[in-house]
């Protein structure tokens, strides 16, 4: 099992999978849909709606998951939690630890910050 960071927004996500022999970074994009909402429609529940691919794969990409950070600038990472809560309640849902809210860290400062919440994280469980 291994713990994940992912920084996402609406187009991309950045999985970071930080093993004991090192860390693995993967992109996953959306490959530029664009999500147009029907006049009249809720604009965030189709968003929402042409998003679950790119959440699928993201899912896929962390389904061995100890624990797992999500980062971003946008709702996307809100979106994905409540995609994780609804298809995947009883598994990687409960991986979460963390939903934070930042804008476009470099990867080091991704790293930085999730050995930091993690290392806390850990402590606490303890």
């Amino acid at each position: 099992m291994a713990s994940y960071v992912i920084w996402m927004d609406s187009k991309e996500g950045k999985v970071f999978d930080l093993l004991p022999e090192g860390t693995k970074v993967r992109h996953l994009h959306t490959h530029g849909h664009k999500y147009k909402p029907q006049p009249g429609g809720d604009h965030n529940e189709a968003h929402q709606h042409g998003l679950d691919g790119f959440f699928k794969q993201l899912a896929d990409s962390i389904k061995d998951a100890k624990e797992v950070i999500v980062l971003g600038p946008s709702e996307a990472k809100v979106h994905f939690k409540s995609y994780l809560e609804k298809h995947f309640a009883h598994t990687l849902a409960k991986k979460i630890v963390a939903v934070e809210t930042v804008d476009h860290p470099s990867d080091n400062q991704i790293l930085a910050q999730a050995r930091k919440f993690f290392k806390a994280y850990d402590a606490f469980q303890q």
